[in-house]
C-alpha cells in the first residue's frame, strides 16, 4: 500500500510559532511578569492535565461541554461494554472511558493548588501563573482552542482593596506592553442575580445571566428575543430598561426604587460605588485607562460572586482582552471552606494580535542576531568560535555558517536570520589580526582589531 503524506497542519484552533513569534510573545509574557512581581505576586505552575471531576459543574454548562477530555490509558472501551445494554448516555460513557481533562483555565487548578497547599502557604496568598490552557471551541478570530492565559490572583482575603490593586493591575500591565485607553468594565454578580430574584427568576439566574453575557455579541433586538424565549414579559423588560439601555460609565442613578430595596441588588451597588470611589481617588489610572460600570457585563463563567471585570480596547474589533471577578466559594469543594479570592487574566493571545495588527512593537524585539559571522575556511571558524563565545558572555546573540559555502549564500542566510552586522574573518584579516563588520542595515563596511570587536558590542548593544 503506498505510503500517504501526513497533514502538515496542527489541529484547528491550534498554531505553531515560529522564532520571530516567539520573540514577540515572550514580550508579553516578560512584560506581564515585570508587572505582576512589582505588585507582589509570587509564580506558580500546574500541570497541563486535571482530574475530570475537578473541573466539571464549575463553568457552567456550556463551559463544562467545551472541556477536553483525555482518554484513559489502556483499553478505554473496556468499561463501556461491560456495560452494555445498560442504556448509557453520553455523560455516562465520558465518565467511564476518561478520568483526566486538559485545564480549560488556571483559577480551578489553582483553587485546587491552594487547597491542597494551604499547611504552608501564607495568607492572603497572591500568585501570577502564565500557561497554556485548552478550550474545545469553535475557533475564530481571537479564539483559539489551544492558548495562553497570564493570571494573577489573591485568595485568603475579602478586602475590596484587592480589587481596586487589581484594577491597578490590569492598568500597568497594558501599559507596560504600549498599549493606551483601555477600557476597564466592571459590574457585580449580586446585582445580576438580585436583578433575577427581582423578576421573579431566581431559579434561572445562570440562563439570564448567560443571555446578558451574550450583549456585546448581538443587537439589542437579539437581547430582548433571547429574553422573550427565556419567559420575559413586557413588564419584565420595561422594569429591567434602565439596565439594558445603560451605556457604560458611572453609577446608574435611576435604578427603580423597588429594584434596590432587592438585598442583592443594594450590596452589588454597594461594593462597585466603594471600588470605584476608591480607584478614583487614587487619580488616573496608567495607560490612559478608563474605568466603566457597564450593568450588562456578566462572565459566564458560574464560580463569580462578586466584582467582576471585562477589558476591551474601543475599536479594535478583539473583543474581550482581559477578565475576571471575586469568587467566594471556589475552594470550598475540595474541603477548604471561607478562603475567599479575586483574580484577573490578560488574555495573551488577542493582546499579541492586537500589537501585532497596530505594529506596537519595540524595536528591540525585532531583531534575531546582534553578530553572524561567515564562514571562509577552518582557521577562520576556529577563531570565530572563540569570538562568539566571548561575544556571548556578554549577552550578545551569535552565530556562524556552518559550513565554507558561497559568500552570496552566507549573506543570504545573514539577511533571513536578521543580523545585525555580519562578522568576516578570511586570510587577509588573519594576517592582519582584524575582523571586517559590515552594518546590514546602513551596509557600512568597518575593520576592526581582534581585542575591539568585544568594545563594539558594549558600545552598540
Amino acid at each position: 500500500m503506498a505510503n500517504q503524506s501526513l497533514p502538515l497542519s496542527p489541529p484547528k484552533g491550534m498554531r505553531d510559532f515560529g522564532s520571530e513569534e516567539m520573540r514577540k510573545r515572550q514580550f508579553i509574557f516578560d512584560r506581564l511578569r515585570s508587572v505582576f512581581l512589582t505588585f507582589g505576586y509570587e509564580g506558580i505552575e500546574t500541570p497541563s492535565m486535571e482530574r475530570l471531576d475537578v473541573l466539571t459543574g464549575k463553568y457552567g454548562q456550556e463551559g463544562d461541554r467545551l472541556i477536553f477530555k483525555v482518554l484513559n490509558s489502556g483499553d478505554f472501551m473496556k468499561p463501556v461494554a461491560e456495560n452494555q445494554g445498560s442504556g448509557l448516555e453520553s455523560k455516562q460513557i465520558v465518565g467511564l472511558i476518561s478520568e483526566k481533562a486538559l485545564r480549560y483555565d488556571l483559577t480551578i487548578p489553582f483553587a485546587r493548588f491552594v487547597s491542597a497547599n494551604r499547611g504552608t502557604l501564607s495568607f492572603p496568598f497572591k500568585r501570577h501563573q502564565i500557561q497554556p490552557v485548552w478550550r474545545a471551541d469553535q475557533p475564530q478570530k481571537g479564539r483559539y482552542r489551544e492558548f495562553y492565559q497570564c493570571d494573577v490572583d489573591v485568595v485568603g482575603s475579602t478586602s475590596l482593596w484587592q480589587e481596586v490593586e487589581l484594577i491597578r493591575v490590569f492598568a500597568e500591565g497594558f501599559e507596560s506592553l504600549g498599549i493606551q485607553g483601555a477600557e476597564i468594565h466592571i459590574n457585580h454578580r449580586s446585582l445580576l442575580m438580585g436583578l433575577a430574584e427581582f423578576l421573579g427568576f431566581a431559579e434561572r439566574a445562570g440562563a439570564i445571566i448567560g443571555i446578558l453575557d451574550k450583549s456585546d455579541k448581538i443587537s439589542p433586538e437579539q437581547l430582548v428575543e433571547l429574553l422573550r424565549k427565556e419567559g420575559f414579559t413586557a413588564e419584565h423588560l420595561e422594569k429591567i430598561e434602565p439596565i439594558l439601555n445603560w451605556s457604560k460609565g458611572g453609577l446608574p442613578e435611576h435604578l427603580s426604587g423597588s429594584m434596590l430595596e432587592q438585598t442583592q441588588v443594594a450590596h452589588g451597588l454597594r461594593e462597585l460605588s466603594w471600588v470605584m470611589e476608591k480607584c478614583l481617588n487614587l487619580g488616573a489610572l496608567p495607560g490612559g485607562a478608563k474605568l466603566l460600570f457597564n450593568p450588562k457585563l456578566a462572565r459566564g463563567l458560574d464560580y463569580y460572586t462578586g466584582c467582576i471585570f471585562e477589558v476591551v480596547i474601543p475599536g479594535s474589533g478583539l473583543g474581550s482582552i482581559g477578565g475576571g471577578g471575586r469568587y467566594d466559594n471556589l475552594t470550598d469543594m475540595f474541603g477548604v471552606p471561607n478562603l475567599s479570592g479575586v483574580g484577573i487574566s490578560f488574555g495573551a493571545e488577542r493582546i499579541y494580535d492586537f500589537l501585532q495588527q497596530t505594529n506596537l512593537w519595540p524595536d528591540e524585539i525585532k531583531s534575531g542576531l546582534d553578530y553572524f559571522f561567515l564562514n571562509f575556511d577552518d582557521s577562520g571558524a576556529e577563531i570565530a568560535m572563540q569570538f562568539m563565545a566571548k561575544l556571548r558572555s556578554a549577552g550578545a546573540r551569535c552565530d556562524m555558517y556552518p559550513e565554507a559555502s558561497k559568500i552570496q549564500k552566507q549573506m543570504k542566510y545573514a539577511h533571513q536570520r536578521q543580523a545585525n552586522y555580519v562578522v568576516y574573518i578570511g586570510e587577509r584579516e588573519i594576517e592582519n589580526q582584524e575582523v571586517g563588520l559590515k552594518n546590514m542595515e546602513s551596509g557600512q563596511q568597518i575593520n576592526l582589531p581582534w581585542d575591539q570587536l568585544l568594545t563594539h558590542y558594549t558600545n552598540h548593544p
